[in-house]
């Protein structure tokens, strides 16, 4: 199979080819976008829940951490952790930061993880210790690079639909005039001569429907002016022939008497034969021209 550079193409698979490069790029473009704006978005909500969730943890576990309760700072981490698929560690740590209680739960490997800030647990203006917090993103982050795989299949369906109504009306409106216009220079060039050229679409294509309609009319007229001519000088020849013979040209190397110049002459060896009628002159004299 012959490989037809991509200028060769024809005007209708260029200009589709197009569209569709432009279409995917607006797709994958548009969609990244979205996915990004999705993913800030819900970033930013779970940290604000997650942080709220912390404070109001520091607030019900401050006695239970300045007491050093383990056992009742144990149950609010557990019952904090189950509750909640999205936490991956709690830390609840004294105000030395020793290690009071830590609840984790496993995530796979490559998870995305957001470390929240530590908040600091305050009784009576003291520092009585700290929680930390690790969220687990992946589950969220999943879901929106689902959202955004559904945001980019419901966009180039749109995107489609669009592109292929811009490609029937420009087709339309440009391409097929454009067609029409191609097949009647190419008639011409082969010199078959119409001025019943129609295009549809926008005026430009009509007004060159017009002026070429134009142009054919003038060479048609041209055509029939020059065919009069050359029936006109053929049959002027004919006439100069009853009086000036062809041989006499052929003599002179020349196919018209038009192109005998002044003094033009030519020297041959020829036999003449003279007949004459007897009384020719006495008889013409008693005829009239007619009878002559």
């Amino acid at each position: 199979m012959k490989w037809v550079p991509l200028g060769q193409w024809p005007l209708w698979a260029q200009f589709s080819l197009a569209i569709s490069v432009a279409t995917v790029v607006l797709v994958l473009w548009v969609g990244e976008m979205a996915a990004e704006r999705d993913d800030r978005y819900l970033r930013e909500k779970i940290e604000d829940q997650k942080n709220q969730l912390l404070d109001n943890l520091t607030v019900i576990a401050s006695d239970a951490i300045a007491a050093e309760d383990v056992s009742l700072l144990r149950h609010l981490a557990n019952e904090i952790g189950e509750s909640d698929s999205s936490i991956h560690s709690l830390e609840v740590l004294n105000a030395q930061k020793r290690l009071l209680v830590r609840w984790i739960r496993p995530v796979a490997p490559g998870s995305e993880l957001l470390i929240l800030k530590e908040r600091t647990v305050l009784l009576d203006g003291v520092r009585r210790g700290f929680i930390n917090a690790i969220v687990d993103l992946t589950p969220a982050v999943m879901e929106v690079s689902a959202r955004a795989h559904e945001t980019r299949i419901a966009m180039a369906f749109v995107l489609l639909l669009v592109a292929l109504t811009v490609v029937g009306m420009i087709y339309n409106l440009a391409i097929l005039p454009l067609g029409e216009l191609d097949k009647r220079l190419s008639l011409l060039r082969k010199g078959e001569i119409r001025a019943d050229l129609e295009l549809k679409g926008a005026a430009e294509f009509q007004h060159i429907a017009v002026a070429l309609n134009g142009f054919a009319n003038q060479i048609l007229e041209r055509q029939t002016i020059d065919l009069q001519h050359r029936e006109e000088l053929s049959r002027l020849n004919s006439s100069y022939l009853r009086f000036v013979p062809k041989q006499f040209l052929e003599f002179l190397n020349h196919k018209s008497v038009i192109e005998v110049q002044h003094g033009e002459q030519v020297e041959r060896n020829m036999t003449v034969l003279f007949s004459d009628i007897r009384s020719f002159t006495s008889i013409s004299e008693k005829l009239g021209a007619q009878q002559t």
